[in-house]
């Protein structure tokens, strides 16, 4: 075997072997991740569940309460009215002492029957107030587990979108600076071989634009030296007017589109060899990742702030004025 064949099949499969520990690392991530966010989501399902049985508990007992009330009403007249009668017919001098002995017993059958109804009357409108006051709290107690419960959901509801959020972010921007596959995390401390979305070709042209970048905004702007917090070197500003065009300096594939900290709206396109050209502060994105984009391509619309530029190579922020040429 001729010694460049040698090494070709050398670099072969020093790739297969990057790829394959890539994929188990990406794996490993994304089962934890996935095992995380199940979770998760399973409390968040079963939370809602309570939520809802509490719901339709408060619902039924606010709902016995409101028919309690006429009853209670009733009750209290009907009280009122049998009190009125014992009162009357138990006054001293209504007894019919003419009618002799059998209108004396009459009276006292008439007398004991009102205050068995009268006590009934009274019972009823007590067991009301009771049931009334054990509704009333009841619903308090509901009322304060069902602001628990909500406030649990909505702590395991950030909990969720913050899980989301960092693994759209670890596994697409941040890896994409690190020469992983664009939306692919990086296995730390391992070398990439070979693994870049964008092919040789790319790199290639990428490198002999240096000086000869297309502009990012169209149209008359100005242009001052900036950073951003994320950022660790120099990149520039464009003050162009809002909607103007933001294009892409060369050709290359979408590897980020989406806010991103103190870059607002930023899309990032990767040229090959771990070049990447990044777009910040636009109004509007016109791409996604995986869209193959031409030198000049429209990539979405500035705003009222400036358009923040920069190029990388990996990690690494180079000065953006050696590549546009300024």
């Amino acid at each position: 075997m001729s010694p460049t064949l040698r090494k070709r099949t050398r670099v072969s499969t020093l790739t297969a072997l990057a790829l394959l520990v890539s994929s188990v690392a990406l794996g490993q991530s994304f089962d934890s991740y996935a095992g995380s966010l199940g979770a998760v989501e399973s409390q968040l399902g079963e939370g809602q569940q309570k939520l809802e049985r509490n719901r339709q508990r408060k619902l039924a007992a606010a709902e016995a309460l409101v028919t309690l009330a006429p009853r209670t009403e009733l009750a209290r007249e009907r009280l009122k009215k049998n009190a009125r009668a014992l009162y009357r017919v138990s006054r001293g001098g209504m007894l019919p002492v003419a009618g002799g002995m059998a209108a004396l017993l009459g009276h006292a059958s008439r007398v004991s029957r009102l205050e068995q109804i009268v006590h009934r009357d009274l019972e009823t409108v007590r067991a009301l107030g009771v049931e009334s006051q054990t509704l009333q709290k009841q619903l308090g107690a509901l009322n304060g587990e069902i602001a628990s419960q909500q406030r649990q959901l909505s702590a395991l509801e950030v909990a969720r979108d913050g899980a989301v959020r960092e693994r759209l972010t670890h596994g697409s921007f941040e890896s994409t600076f690190s020469g992983g596959v664009s939306g692919v995390p990086r296995s730390e401390g391992r070398p990439q071989y070979g693994l870049s979305v964008v092919g040789a070709a790319h790199s290639e042209r990428f490198t002999e634009q240096r000086g000869n970048l297309a502009l990012p905004v169209s149209g008359p702007s100005s242009i001052q030296d900036a950073t951003r917090a994320e950022s660790d070197g120099p990149g520039l500003e464009f003050a162009a007017h809002a909607g103007a065009a933001v294009r892409a300096a060369a050709g290359g594939r979408v590897a980020f589109a989406e806010p991103y900290g103190s870059y607002g709206k930023l899309v990032i396109v990767e040229h090959g060899d771990r070049y990447y050209t990044g777009y910040g502060g636009l109004a509007q994105l016109d791409v996604q990742v995986g869209d193959d984009l031409s030198k000049s391509a429209r990539l979405g619309s500035a705003g009222s702030e400036p358009v923040y530029f920069e190029v990388r190579r990996g990690t690494k922020t180079q000065d953006p004025r050696q590549w546009l040429g300024l």
